[in-house]
C-alpha cells in the first residue's frame, strides 16, 4: 500500500514538472514576443527622429540596445 502511494507520488510529481515546464517555455516565448515588440516600437521611432534617451524611457530598452538599432538603421538608410 505504501510503494503504491509513493509510486502514485512520483507520477504526480512528474506530471507536475512538466506543467511547469510547458508553463516556462510560454513565459519565454512572451517574453521574446514582448522585446520584439519594443525593438519595431524603438526603430520606428528613431525613424521619427526621437532622440535615444526619450525611447529608452519610453520602451525601457537600455540604451545600447537603441544606440545598435540607430547604426543598423543609418546602414540600412545608406543602402537604399
Amino acid at each position: 500500500m505504501i510503494l503504491l502511494m509513493i509510486s502514485r507520488s512520483i507520477s504526480n510529481e512528474g506530471t507536475l514538472l512538466n506543467e511547469v515546464d510547458g508553463m516556462i517555455d510560454l513565459l519565454y516565448e512572451r517574453q521574446g514576443a514582448y522585446l520584439e515588440a519594443q525593438v519595431d516600437v524603438a526603430t520606428a521611432m528613431l525613424a521619427e527622429g526621437l532622440s535615444v534617451e526619450m525611447i529608452s524611457r519610453i520602451t525601457k530598452l537600455p540604451q545600447s540596445t537603441i544606440l545598435k538599432l540607430k547604426s543598423q538603421l543609418r546602414k540600412n538608410v545608406a543602402l537604399a
